[in-house]
């Protein structure tokens, strides 16, 4: 676990300059974007699937746990009001004052304080915010919560397509971006096809994500299974994607078992990043970057 550690401190120091920032926002945002547009045109299906969806639940767990779901919502967009409203009063000053660069860095900063902000106040207000958005729900009839809730599903799907997006791009860029951060010299294994394990995965992640929707509405389990998802999606794509990089034969999956509970832990710690708006466009970087350190100092191909 040592290794482990060691390497996630390693890769926050290199994940915070300025190549990478910039790198990640930028296809960030225009992932965003794209997939904002499309959402936008296909929104009225999007509504009818996620209200299908929702009529899978009782309603009596809609009423209790939909809470949850608002409680995450309202939190979530506490984060980017929070960010937008300082930023709007800094953002001149810091434009005028630094660097575009490091202006995106204090962008970072602001988000992940923001976040940080929300979830002390969350925390230790929990049973009066919950208590209360469960009363508010009782009192909508099903149609008002219904139409409610399928919207924040709509807006909780086109986010996971958003990020997934963002890893398969980490993962087809991955020799570039190695390259570019550490000016490694980089020879790829074509004897590891890397896109059809990712792809699979994805195939994989995308299906059970929509089958695991109603989970969403249980409390802990929720939060549990997502994690488990995403841990899962980025072990599989970033461990391949780097061995395509470090080994010149063949996959060695008896060497790989030896150390997956390394590649979980990386995995599982990058999946967090998910949980933040913003922070997470950088998440995909900071565990392609992670387990190429990994592999690379233990030598685990």
């Amino acid at each position: 676990m040592g290794h482990v550690v060691h390497t996630l401190f390693k890769t926050f120091e290199e994940i915070l300059s300025i190549k990478v920032i910039r790198l990640a926002l930028l296809i960030g945002f225009i992932v965003s974007l794209v997939w904002g547009a499309i959402g936008y045109f296909y929104w009225s299906k999007i509504i009818t699937f996620t209200s299908h969806i929702i009529h899978w639940v009782p309603f009596s767990m809609l009423e209790t746990n939909g809470a949850l779901m608002l409680e995450i919502f309202f939190w979530f967009l506490l984060i980017l009001l929070t960010f937008a409203i300082v930023f709007a009063f800094v953002g001149n000053f810091l434009a005028g004052k630094t660097s575009k660069s490091k202006a995106n860095i204090y962008a970072l900063l602001i988000i992940a304080l923001s976040a940080v902000l929300w979830t002390y106040i969350w925390w230790h207000n929990l049973a009066f915010i919950h208590s209360n958005l469960v009363k508010f729900t009782s009192w909508l009839p099903f149609k008002t919560l219904d139409e409610g809730l399928s919207v924040i599903l709509g807006i909780y799907l086109i986010y996971t397509v958003v990020i997934t997006t963002m890893i398969l791009i980490v993962s087809i860029l991955n020799g570039y971006f190695i390259k570019t951060i550490l000016n490694d010299e980089i020879v790829k294994n074509k004897e590891i096809m890397t896109i059809k394990y990712t792809f699979r995965d994805m195939v994989i992640f995308l299906v059970m994500s929509l089958v695991v929707i109603p989970v969403l509405f249980i409390p802990v389990l929720n939060v549990l299974v997502q994690i488990a998802l995403w841990s899962w999606l980025m072990k599989d794509t970033f461990v391949y994607d780097n061995l395509s990089l470090l080994s010149s034969g063949t996959v060695n999956k008896e060497q790989l078992h030896k150390h997956k509970k390394a590649f979980w832990s990386i995995s599982i710690f990058t999946a967090f990043f998910n949980f933040v708006p913003i922070i997470s466009f950088i998440g995909p970087f900071f565990g392609e970057l992670a387990v190429y350190h990994y592999i690379k100092d233990q030598r685990a191909v």
